[in-house]
């Protein structure tokens, strides 16, 4: 059976998620070119669409079992909320860390954002996975 709500919100995600890399291109593209010397190379749109599914279909596993592990106490909503911003701060936090070790052009202030985007997409989409899962359940 398909858990409508887990749809809704990859739905949600990957368009909110387009939108701010849309919405921060110049800010992330003045990063890659000050690391590598060039501009976000063309052609690879396969590439990060990979990795945004990989990424989304990891949301919507980790964020029910931690919610079920370490938060069922919060209620549905608050759980699955606070799991989406664990789950977002984890993932953002290893991405910038490694940038960080890797690149020395990848700075505080980019790391800070983007791992404030990471928290805030997945507050916001945990919170919404979590009020919609009673409604698509039996």
């Amino acid at each position: 059976m398909i858990n409508i709500s887990a749809v809704i919100v990859v739905v949600l995600y990957a368009i909110i998620d387009v939108f701010y890399v849309l919405r921060s291109r110049a800010f992330y593209e003045g990063v890659a070119k000050g690391i590598s010397g060039s501009n976000f190379p063309s052609g690879r749109m396969g590439v990060a669409l990979a990795t945004y599914s990989l990424l989304i279909l990891a949301f919507v596993f980790a964020v029910p079992a931690l919610y079920q592990k370490y938060f069922f106490g919060l209620g549905m909503t608050k759980g699955y909320a606070v799991s989406g911003a664990l789950f977002g701060l984890v993932v953002y936090g290893v991405f910038n860390g490694t940038n960080a070790a890797m690149f020395e052009g990848w700075g505080k202030v980019v790391s800070f954002r983007d791992i404030m985007w990471g928290i805030t997409v997945g507050l916001s989409m945990g919170a919404v996975y979590g009020a919609m899962t009673p409604r698509f359940t039996n």
